[in-house]
């Protein structure tokens, strides 16, 4: 995976929205409007990972009226989703929008006006260069707490209101291996239980050879400890690491689990050869969520062996359009967007969609309207107008067929850029160096920019009551309709 973590520490930044609310949300939803969401607790949104969101206070007549409320700098870069909470603090209820930095920070502020509530450093550790927090924190409302791990390898929980540490914690996930063992992806709360999904910084090895040891650690929240573990290449120091944006997506009702798999570094003697795809390494994977058991796995045929580092650095998003199956949808390094049919994973995917140019890793995973129907990717290849291949964002229709077809795809920057976030028909995009762009989720046409100069190839974008929350390089602004 050492390519594609060498952009990881670029592509995984956070771009984040959420929407302030007041009594015209109330009225508009007692007509049948979109509720607004009130809170975004975890990478994406839910634990499918849609990254999509209802609203009656964002559409495209309310686009032009975006304007900055207010905007605080950081101590730097942002590689992780915010998230937003409703916070009891004193008599009042408030909205908190809770944001991590590369500099192992973490920041609390006031939603609604930018106050600045709490700032807690996590230590630091310095990982083949340094990185900070890179996994998107988890709120758990009923505890009032937010935990978080940054490149210590500790697992913090701080309260909401305070920023203070929760008994219990912190506790340590890689231990003795935090130099080769390193948390990107999503941290997720699952039925009390916390999910970890544990990678490595730059497959880097000790003076044995061997590297980080990929897998899922789960932690139990009534008495703080790692209760379970689940690992993807059977042995030490093997890889296999779980480094997609969200980390772990999670079957409505809560019975699977769905990771990708990055690629294993496992030698076999009897062809004095390295396997990348040893064990459950390269695969999607479904798991019992109670026993953490595999119960399905698929490796796409046309998806290269050999030592070629092609892996999953991407999590499943999981969707179902009427009349379809239920489905699964994940990039893959190799280029190509892959939808699998849940009910029947080992079969392999039920179509593929080529869209990137196999020179800057396709990690992260599509965003899905369930209202259009259609999946969007970013950090597609595109032409810039010019010789030149540039990046952007691409519709996947899903078929009468139940299977993927590309749409359209538009230019919107250069370099990385994460997952989009859907509002309606309405598809939010960072755009590398070019700010924050809205498409027409329908024609892919631009409809409103924003940021041009700031550079936004960070965390996916999330929604909440009314406000836009965006990671801008160091700092972070809050947008709303006027």
């Amino acid at each position: 995976m050492t390519r594609g973590r060498e952009v990881r520490r670029v592509a995984v930044v956070a771009v984040a929205l959420a929407f302030a609310t007041g009594v015209g949300s109330a009225l508009a939803t007692a007509r049948g409007a979109p509720a607004e969401r009130q809170q975004w607790l975890s990478y994406g949104g839910d634990d499918q990972l849609t990254n999509s969101a209802a609203s009656q206070r964002i559409s495209r007549a309310t686009l032009a009226g975006m304007r900055l409320r207010w905007r605080r700098p950081l101590d730097g870069r942002v590689y992780a989703s915010p998230v937003v909470a409703r916070v009891r603090i004193g008599a009042r209820t408030e909205q908190v929008v809770v944001v991590a930095t590369q500099a192992d920070t973490l920041y609390a502020f006031d939603a609604a006006n930018g106050k600045p509530l709490w700032r807690r450093g996590l230590g630091r550790f310095d990982l083949c260069g340094h990185w900070g927090v890179t996994s998107t924190p988890a709120v758990d409302p009923s505890r009032g707490l937010v935990y978080v791990i940054g490149s210590t390898g500790r697992l913090h929980a701080l309260r909401l209101a305070t920023g203070a540490e929760a008994p219990g914690f912190p506790l340590s996930i890689t231990g003795s291996r935090t130099p080769y063992e390193y948390v990107w992806g999503g941290l997720r709360i699952v039925g009390g239980r916390l999910l970890v999904p544990v990678g490595s910084p730059c497959d880097n090895s000790d003076e044995h050879g061997n590297s980080g040891n990929g897998r899922i650690d789960v932690v139990a929240l009534d008495r703080p400890r790692v209760v379970a573990t689940w690992d993807p290449v059977p042995g030490s120091g093997t890889l296999g690491g779980i480094w997609g944006y969200g980390g772990v997506s999670v079957e409505p009702g809560g019975r699977f689990l769905y990771v990708g798999v990055g690629n294993a570094l496992v030698h076999d003697e009897s062809c004095k050869c390295w396997h990348d795809d040893a064990g459950y390494a390269e695969k999607l994977v479904r798991l019992d969520a109670a026993t953490l058991r595999p119960t399905a796995a698929n490796k796409p045929a046309d998806v290269p062996t050999n030592h070629q580092d092609v892996d999953f650095g991407a999590a499943p998003v999981l969707f179902q359009p009427s009349g379809c199956p239920p489905l699964a949808a994940m990039n893959s390094k190799s280029t190509f967007l892959y939808v699998w049919d849940r009910t029947r994973i080992g079969a392999g995917p039920v179509g593929q969609v080529e869209l990137s140019d196999g020179i800057v890793p396709f990690v992260g995973q599509p965003a899905y309207s369930a209202r259009l129907r259609m999946l969007y990717d970013a950090q597609v290849v595109t032409k810039d107008g010019g010789a030149k291949n540039g990046y952007g964002v691409a519709a996947i229709g899903i078929g009468s067929d139940c299977k993927p077809h590309e749409l359209w795809r538009v230019h919107t920057g250069d370099g990385n850029q994460p997952p989009p976030l859907v509002i309606g028909d309405v598809v939010f995009a960072p755009a590398g160096a070019g700010g924050i762009v809205a498409l027409d989720g329908r024609t892919g046409r631009i409809l409103w920019h924003y940021g041009g100069g700031s550079n936004v190839a960070s965390a996916p974008l999330v929604e909440v009551d009314g406000t836009l929350f965006a990671a801008l390089g160091a700092t972070l602004a809050a947008l709303a309709p006027r």
